[in-house]
């Protein structure tokens, strides 16, 4: 309302806009779910355009500083929404040929990196490179969506099930661009239809047509993942086609003198309007606007959850709705993302996330993991499960009962809850660490406490000063060479890093796809792919090219791992190369039905040999034993002299040498012992302590947060500082 009341829009139009963007299908799934964050700033956008579209249009320092605050204010609640306010200023300038004025947007861009260091830095230091870009994928809007203003949820609101545009909406774009039909059209609202169709085409994400550009933008441009959810486009879409709706109205009205035919029009829209969200207003919508209530069942859940004096995780099938019993010590997990973790992966055969389940091994991953209560509360979201959804469900219930070490509860609930007995805590210590050299451990009653060497995610040159009885070595399926490759592995190729492919090319993320791609094809994968991805080929002649860069002449091995369908196991493949410096360019063609590649790596001569000697004087220090080895898989509880929250201290048993914390793995951790920080499993932490009987574990995060939120309160202290001077200055003048 104020934006249009002050680009002096008609009233008409001022209605309509207010109106469209509080009563639409975009905002209305926001409140419906409860996506608090992005609702408020829904609310605060179009006040961060006013306040910068009157800075440049009649420069001041006050306005210009209540446009700056209005950003933070913004980013502060969704620094995605912020982003979106500054694009749309910026199309707005360059539209109407005020190149001039990006200069204060620069300079404004400038001014909010520090104000916003409180989350810039924890994302610059972590990276974003753990959200999950698979949603681009899923293609869950088209081009009909964003034209027809239409949230493709709209309006289950239940995610993955996309809803193409009812036919009734189809008047939407006659009434957003009608408008431009008409002779005199003020010039604004071309911009802002020009505007409008750039965010239409934007929120379609990755789907046609040319999506490809937006699946690269989000996996390829930095931060560009924070918009792997194209649907946050709509909120500038919704905005201007709120306006553009009103111009159509208004024009549509002046084209009649009598009162009554110019109401007709008026309230024929209006209604319109009205009856595009009808589904809010007769109570059809699924969560918080609908009239459904929780079953009680949660509340007897959470009483005798509470009872439990231990500190243990629960579990929820599908995944833990709102409602669920969680706290600090007794957290919730989801059981769709499982798979996410690679022990759970590991046993899944395909993409089902629940496969998991046929091997009844997941159980001692579970009791590994801290998991105390499975909970069988059905997926939240999904309201009208089909007859497949029925079926599936069916056979997790049944999957469930029939896995030995599980008990179900009476409590008198409709929901099953099961128990699992003697989980491991979420902090304890272990004399020995097994240091897997090959694939997965097979989950028995008794799994040794291990990390793996060809997961990619350390090295295992780290363990060279530690003392000899705390690490074995465990030849799951891997050999000596396997071993001495793992220390070279800084040399290892990304199978995406080929410079021409005409092989199928899988980043490490998408372990589960190409796991199933090569089991269809009568490929069993087991390995690990050092964090390389893996690559094959089904046809004879297929070729893939790596270029290396040789930094000197000289004697170099070529170490290439592979597998094929003979031969389902990686295995490496050397091959002896004089070279000279500079560029080099292998090829590597498939001469067999089935050829998968992990790696590939350009060594020297005299560096691969040291690596063979290493792993020789590894197998000698340590020993080698196997998974049955009955002191690999003890562990003992600690004493927590000190809980500080992030900062904690631990007593433990004298001859124990690593202490295993159960929280997801962050290498924000550390201990006050040792820098050597482990992804236990591929998927907690472990410190080692050498001989040390007590450490402190504290999360470096905190330190880092400190630091940022510090830089961001210094800077916004500044600018008040500067402005309030500058102010008092103007007034005493």
């Amino acid at each position: 309302y104020f934006l249009t009341r002050y680009l002096k829009l008609s009233k008409t139009v001022q209605f309509f806009s207010s109106l469209f963007y509080l009563l639409n299908t975009y905002f209305i799934l926001l409140i419906d779910g409860g996506q608090v964050g992005i609702a408020l700033s829904y609310g605060v956008f179009p006040f961060t355009v006013l306040f910068w579209k009157r800075f440049l249009d009649n420069f001041s320092i006050h306005k210009f500083a209540l446009a700056l605050f209005a950003t933070v204010t913004l980013c502060y609640i969704d620094p995605r929404i912020g982003t979106l306010s500054f694009l749309v200023i910026f199309l707005w300038q360059i539209l109407e040929v005020r190149v001039k004025n990006l200069f204060w947007l620069m300079l404004a861009g400038i001014l909010l990196i520090p104000v916003n260091a409180s989350w810039l830095l924890p994302i610059m230091k972590g990276g974003v490179g753990g959200l999950s870009t698979s949603v681009t994928e899923l293609q869950l809007s088209s081009l009909l969506n964003s034209l027809f203003l239409f949230a493709p949820h709209w309006p289950s609101n239940i995610f993955g099930k996309v809803v193409q545009p009812f036919f009734y909406f189809s008047l939407i774009p006659a009434l957003a661009f009608g408008g431009l039909m008409f002779r005199k059209v003020d010039k604004k609202y071309y911009i802002f239809s020009l505007i409008f169709l750039f965010f239409a085409f934007v929120s379609k994400g990755s789907a046609p047509p040319l999506g490809s550009w937006y699946e690269f933008f989000v996996n390829r441009v930095p931060f560009g993942s924070i918009f792997r959810d194209s649907s946050k486009f709509f909120i500038p879409m919704v905005l201007l086609g709120g306006i553009l709706i009103g111009n159509t109205v208004d024009l549509a009205c002046n084209l009649f003198r009598n009162i009554h035919l110019k109401r007709f029009v008026f309230v024929a829209v209006y209604l319109y309007l009205i009856l595009l969200i009808s589904p809010a207003i007769i109570g059809k919508m699924n969560f918080n606007l609908s009239a459904r209530r929780e079953s009680s069942d949660y509340q007897i859940i959470y009483n005798n959850l509470n009872q439990v004096n231990d500190n243990f995780k629960t579990l929820w099938f599908n995944e833990k709705p709102q409602v669920a019993f969680e706290t600090s010590a007794k957290p919730a997990l989801s059981a769709n993302q499982l798979v996410s973790y690679r022990p759970f992966a590991s046993i899944n055969e395909g993409e089902d996330p629940y496969n998991f389940l046929n091997n009844q091994g997941f159980v001692n991953w579970l009791r590994v993991f801290g998991v105390k209560y499975i909970i069988l509360s059905g997926d939240p979201r999904n309201l009208y499960p089909t007859r497949n959804d029925v079926k599936n469900w069916e056979e997790i219930n049944k999957l469930v009962s029939q896995t030995p070490g599980l008990t179900k509860e009476d409590w008198g609930t409709k929901i099953p809850v099961f128990r699992i007995e003697d989980p491991r805590p979420e902090v304890y210590s272990v004399k020995k660490l097994a240091l897997i050299v090959g694939s997965d451990i097979i989950p028995t009653s008794k799994i040794p406490t291990a990390v793996y060497a060809e997961s990619g995610k350390f090295d295992p040159k780290i363990f060279e000063k530690i003392r000899p009885d705390s690490l074995k070595i465990v030849l799951n399926g891997g050999n000596s060479t396997d071993l001495a490759m793992s220390f070279l592995q800084r040399y290892f190729k990304f199978v995406g890093d080929a410079s021409k492919s005409e092989w199928a090319i899988y980043s490490s993320n998408q372990y589960l796809k190409y796991k199933y791609e090569l089991l269809i094809r009568g490929y069993k994968f087991r390995d690990f792919d050092f964090g390389c991805g893996l690559a094959f080929s089904t046809k004879k002649g297929e070729k893939i090219n790596y270029i290396f860069e040789i930094p000197k002449d000289g004697k170099y091995v070529i170490a290439k791992r592979s597998g094929t369908l003979k031969q389902q196991k990686l295995t490496w493949n050397f091959e002896q190369r004089t070279l000279k410096s500079g560029k080099f360019e292998y090829e590597i063609e498939n001469d067999t039905n089935l050829e998968v590649l992990n790696t590939i790596a350009v060594v020297s001569e005299g560096e691969f040999n040291d690596s063979i000697k290493q792993a020789e004087a590894y197998m000698s220090r340590f020993g080698i034993s196997d998974n049955s080895n009955p002191s690999l898989s003890e562990w003992h509880d600690v004493s927590i002299k000190e809980n500080g929250g992030l900062t904690n201290e631990y007593q433990l048993s004298d001859d124990d040498s690593w202490l295993i914390y159960t929280q997801n793995f962050d290498r924000g951790w550390e201990s006050d012992v040792s820098n050597l920080h482990l992804p236990v499993f591929s998927m907690i932490n472990g410190f080692y302590l050498g001989d040390a009987d007590q450490v402190t574990v504290k999360f470096t995060g905190e330190k880092n947060l400190k630091l940022s939120n510090g830089i961001s309160l210094g800077s916004i202290s500044v600018l008040l500082v500067s402005y309030l001077a500058y102010a008092i200055y103007r007034k005493s003048r």
